[in-house]
């Protein structure tokens, strides 16, 4: 069951970054191929569909593994890859916030260099560690943290820090201006996430460095209850500010969609019997609900209904008024 859970996840959130990426795609064709992959939130879609795709139980551990290590001569390729994935997490998670706070976004080129320094240092790293050569299904467990593989998690653990650290500066300048409404608390349940990050992360270096000195004490002995608990609150801060950023344009969006499921068919008869009030020939819109909700994510579609059917009514023949006989 829980690798039919796993699976599935992975393969829905990679459905959804795809149908972000052809709808952002088809809005942006003047930037060029690509220009569906330039939103944060669809990479880091991808990037979390990809990291849980790559560490399905049993199938990349029994089935994956075994035959990519005997055409490699490497173990674990499955694991490096999810995790590299995971790392990557980090390029888009500081471009979410710096779209948020108006903060300076990256640009691909630069994008491409932070991506291929991750990928780069965790593979040096991985190579040179006894888990290229022991397959496991539990890396952070079975092995005992020696250079090699202090190296190996610090390369993980680096971008994500560093992408908290960035997350949280753009969120705590910006609550300095915004101090109350939704912005103001979508800002501080992110702002609370990151710090929460920048805690775990640092909480998981003191702990290897702990393990790689060989030093037992009580805060060794709870370290997985800490990381545990730092990610659920980590977590639960992002859900929250994911929450409320996402649902704050929910209202606009609904009624957009039901003027458009109102009057869809009356604006589409419009422009068919008067093409001269078409503001844009290229906004063509399917009557359908997955169309109507579609076309609802922005203003513009709801817009040119107005102004069109409002064009369509002045140019439309004036019936003659009849007039009423009274005593």
């Amino acid at each position: 069951m829980t690798i039919l859970i796993t699976a599935v996840t992975s393969l829905a959130v990679l459905a959804v970054a795809s149908y972000r990426i052809v709808v952002d795609g088809a809005a942006t064709r003047s930037r060029g191929p690509l220009a569906g992959l330039s939103n944060p939130v669809t990479q880091l879609l991808l990037c979390l569909g990809f990291a849980k795709l790559c560490r399905v139980p049993v199938i990349t551990d029994d089935i994956i593994n075994p035959r990519l290590r005997d055409f490699t001569g490497v173990a674990n390729i499955m694991s490096l890859v999810g995790m590299t994935w995971a790392a990557l997490i980090a390029i888009p998670l500081m471009g979410i916030a710096a779209y948020i706070t108006g903060g300076v976004q990256f640009s691909a080129r630069l994008q491409l260099l932070q991506a291929s320094l991750i990928v780069g240092a965790m593979t040096i790293a991985f190579l040179s560690s006894p888990m290229a050569d022991q397959p496991t299904s539990y890396m952070t467990s079975d092995f005992p943290v020696t250079g090699s593989v202090l190296l190996y998690w610090l390369a993980f653990l680096l971008p994500i820090l560093t992408s908290c650290g960035v997350t949280a500066y753009h969120c705590a300048v910006s609550l300095f201006l915004v101090r109350r409404g939704l912005l103001a608390r979508a800002l501080g349940a992110l702002f609370c996430a990151a710090v929460v990050g920048i805690l775990y992360c640092s909480h998981k270096v003191v702990d290897l460095f702990l393990q790689y000195s060989g030093i037992e004490n009580a805060y060794s002995q709870h370290a997985k209850s800490i990381s545990l608990v730092l990610v659920l609150a980590a977590l639960a801060f992002a859900a929250l500010a994911a929450g409320i950023y996402a649902g704050a344009p929910l209202p606009q969006r609904i009624q957009r969609y039901r003027l458009l499921r109102k009057y869809g068919r009356d604006w589409l008869a419009a422009r068919a019997n008067t093409p001269v009030v078409v503001l844009d020939s290229s906004h063509e819109l399917k009557y359908t609900r997955w169309a109507c909700w579609a076309a609802a994510r922005t203003p513009t579609a709801a817009f040119h209904l107005q102004v069109e059917l409002a064009d369509a009514s002045d140019l439309a023949p004036k019936q003659p008024v009849t007039a009423i006989a009274t005593r």
